[in-house]
């Protein structure tokens, strides 16, 4: 994390995302403390709607610019006219407009959440729901850290069963729930707050369920596999290679914003779990071999052997990843209120619509 945190970040600076990463750390270092706010000069590079994102995918100098700015707590959250404009992390809870307005609460850790507690005014049980990507891949707005999903989720569970919602605050399009450069303990503060939250509300573990499909999934396997919770997890991704190698990196997991590769952090995370005791921790996987991703996550899990139910989703309308959730909602349902109510399922593979 940048060594000048403590102090305040105030002004702006604008930068040429055609003077590259190395130029942009210096106009930062001379500084006697980081700027609140940066203010991106990309055009001529595209399209003039484009922001950095969609820029930093066809110029390499201004990716590098880009990576310069993350890995120094900085989050884009306004494009125009070929600029973009990024915030500092430190003021987020000033400039958020949905955190100023009360909409959820981004607390001292950096933590984005939003809790409904149960319908009958007592919460013995919990889902907590990992956020997804945002429907646009290049979401310029502050919100895709934070994409609520299942909005009506709460009527469809057990009485007395509350929901927290989870962001993910992090890199250029969320951190996964991991550790980043910027935030190398991210993933240890994630699941502190996890144990904190169920803690204050007397919630046993056995009691809670992580779900999330997509980048939330990345969230609830992980989380499970290293915090020992039961888990419902749809088609999660779990490696890198496939989006930087054939989707010219546009989860931007690439240069040096993450300290490991997801195949790295994964790796550490099954042999955590099959080293420590496990109790009754279920986790569930809902995948289809319809989705690129199947084969990665096989090859992640396979050392979890018995201690792991994967849920393989023939539905003819499932082609790709991003239409594995929206294709299986009835079977995330159906898993996270059999685990809820202490229902087991057997380890292994099982064949569903």
């Amino acid at each position: 994390m940048n060594t000048r945190e403590s102090l305040p970040h105030v002004g702006r600076i604008d930068i040429d995302v055609r003077d590259g990463g190395e130029l942009a750390s210096q106009k930062l270092a001379v500084r006697e403390s980081s700027p609140g706010f940066v203010h991106l000069l990309h055009s001529g590079i595209g399209d003039a709607s484009w922001n950095i994102m969609q820029v930093a995918r066809v110029d390499t100098a201004a990716r590098s610019t880009l990576n310069a700015l993350v890995n120094s707590g900085y989050h884009l959250y306004l494009a125009d006219g070929g600029e973009s404009r990024l915030v500092h992390e430190s003021r987020l809870r000033g400039f958020w407009r949905k955190a100023v307005d009360g909409a959820f609460v981004l607390d001292d850790r950096g933590i984005v959440h939003a809790f409904e507690p149960a319908n009958s005014g007592q919460t013995d049980r919990l889902v907590v729901v990992m956020s997804p990507m945002a429907a646009n891949p290049f979401e310029t707005s502050l919100n895709r850290y934070f994409q609520p999903s299942y909005g009506s989720l709460i009527k469809y569970l057990p009485p007395n069963t509350g929901v927290l919602r989870v962001g993910d605050v992090g890199s250029v399009k969320g951190a996964f729930y991991l550790d980043t450069t910027y935030k190398p303990n991210n993933a240890t503060v994630v699941g502190d707050f996890l144990s904190s939250f169920s803690s204050e509300l007397g919630i046993a573990k056995r009691d809670i369920v992580l779900y999330g499909a997509s980048k939330g999934g990345t969230g609830a396997l992980y989380h499970s596999l290293v915090g020992n919770w039961n888990s419902v997890s749809v088609d999660p991704i779990v490696g890198d290679r496939y989006y930087e190698e054939n989707h010219n990196d546009l989860h931007f997991t690439g240069g040096g914003l993450f300290p490991k590769t997801k195949e790295e952090a994964f790796l550490a995370a099954v042999k955590q779990a099959n080293a420590s005791a496990q109790g009754d921790c279920q986790r569930l996987i809902v995948t289809s071999d319809g989705s690129p991703q199947r084969a990665i996550i096989d090859d992640c899990v396979r050392p979890l052997g018995s201690t792991l139910t994967v849920l393989n989703s023939t539905n003819p309308a499932i082609v790709s990843h991003p239409t594995v959730a929206r294709n299986t909602l009835w079977a995330h349902l159906m898993l996270i209120n059999n685990v809820l109510m202490g229902f087991r399922y057997p380890a292994g593979e099982r064949v569903i619509p």
